[in-house]
């Protein structure tokens, strides 16, 4: 007998009719029995499945944000490349007048 209950998305109603059974088979637990793989093996395996996938490893070194003094060093160095560039305000006005600014 088709019954209709509210089990449906948003409480609306579904007939049985309209449910889908699935039956999947009972798998056991995963045999633990092997030893874990230690972080040093894992990493070269890793590796060597991305070197064979044609990648490389690459590490980057960059200046640390958080760093005492990395905001003031940041000014320094700014005022150095102004003052040192007599162009820089003819480029901005180049790059005004190129640029499509977006519609505010």
């Amino acid at each position: 007998m088709l019954r209709r209950t509210n089990c449906g998305p948003f409480g609306l109603p579904v007939s049985d009719a309209s449910l889908k059974l699935v039956v999947q088979k009972a798998t056991a637990m995963p045999n633990r029995s092997r030893r874990p793989v230690a972080p040093a093996k894992r990493m070269a395996s890793f590796r060597e499945r991305m070197r064979a996938a044609g990648l490389r490893p690459l590490q980057i070194w960059v200046p640390d944000t958080r760093a005492p003094g990395f905001a003031e060093t940041c000014r320094k160095q700014a005022r150095a490349i102004a003052a040192s560039d007599p162009g820089g305000d003819e480029i901005m006005r180049f790059i005004e007048g190129v640029y499509e600014w977006p519609d505010e």
